[in-house]
């Protein structure tokens, strides 16, 4: 029930934007600027998302290796795609969360193992996504328009530190371990689970150097490629804002969008687009059509998601009769 209603309320913040949105919208703009759109860019961009799948799944397998998973990183790089299938019509706590959750789980039976793993780098993203945002935006001479949002990402990288010391400290672990065994109520299968996922995530503590900085220099890579598709994207539409810029901007669409508010960003990345180029003369129509390209994108990595999902399950009917015969 109560899955039902932060369903209907996502759809409702969504939506409820986009008709106030579309108040101030001139959709005749939004549509000449998508029709001149450089197509060139777009491909490109569109390939280089690719690159940053392969690149996530390269990151995963070195996190679950941890744990002595044996996802392998063609396995990881399917379900990257699989969960952006899932995403185009399921939000994102499902698609990216639990179905993600129990594919990488599966092979091994480590749902606490697994879990961790995918903590631990959405943690890594996200530091990332704030450390690279904040330097961009100390980099960008415009920026100084408004000093707050230097001062928001700094805080939320504080907090990001904070949570690093908690979240996977094993010594606090076992503290929270020991205050749960206190509790009598607790039934003793939950405080087992909760005891695995904690173990789990407390092993990233004493990750080596080598892993670590595999992992973020991956995770750099990755951002790096993103902001460039970012930027493509943008010059396709002939939104001419600086590079510089354009880092610490989608830094702050990618922050605000993965709050669990909306349906996939759905009326938050409009209108924080708007927003943010506005600052910069970008008109509401150029902001929209660059929001459309980022849908098409993921779109795309949806549409491959969703033939490795076919494909999957043409190969395991194939096998049931297989199986039949044996028997």
């Amino acid at each position: 029930m109560k899955k039902s209603i932060s369903l209907a309320l996502r759809f409702a913040v969504s939506f409820g934007i986009l008709i106030y949105l579309l108040r101030f919208i001139p959709i005749h703009q939004v549509m000449e600027t998508i029709g001149s759109v450089k197509v060139s860019f777009v491909v490109v961009s569109i390939l280089l998302t690719q690159i940053m799948t392969y690149i996530s799944a390269v990151k995963s397998k070195i996190l679950t290796d941890e744990h002595n998973m044996s996802l392998t990183v063609g396995k990881i790089f399917e379900i990257n795609y699989i969960t952006q299938f899932y995403g185009l019509f399921l939000p994102e706590v499902i698609s990216s969360g639990l179905i993600r959750w129990h594919r990488f789980s599966a092979p091994d039976r480590k749902p606490a193992e697994a879990l961790a793993s995918m903590i631990f780098c959405r943690f890594i993203e996200i530091t990332m996504l704030l450390v690279l945002g904040l330097m961009f935006w100390i980099l960008d001479e415009s920026s100084g328009l408004n000093d707050s949002l230097g001062i928001i990402l700094a805080m939320l990288l504080f907090v990001c530190i904070v949570i690093y010391y908690f979240a996977f400290n094993h010594k606090i672990s076992l503290l929270i371990l020991n205050k749960l065994n206190k509790i009598s109520f607790l039934p003793k299968q939950i405080i087992e689970k909760i005891q695995k996922l904690l173990m789990a995530t407390s092993k990233y503590q004493s990750l080596k150097k080598s892993s670590l900085s595999k992992v973020i220099g991956l995770n750099i890579v990755k951002d790096m490629i993103s902001i460039i598709t970012f930027y493509l994207f943008a010059r396709s539409v002939n939104i001419n804002v600086e590079f510089v810029s354009i880092a610490w901007i989608r830094s702050y669409i990618q922050i605000i969008t993965l709050l669990p508010i909306s349906i996939s960003g759905i009326g938050i990345q409009e209108g924080t687009l708007i927003f943010f180029l506005g600052s910069f003369g970008i008109s509401t129509a150029s902001a929209v059509a660059l929001s459309l390209l980022f849908y098409l994108r993921t779109l795309i990595g949806g549409a491959i998601g969703g033939l490795i999902q076919v494909a999957d399950l043409l190969i395991s009917n194939r096998k049931k009769p297989e199986v039949n015969k044996v028997i």
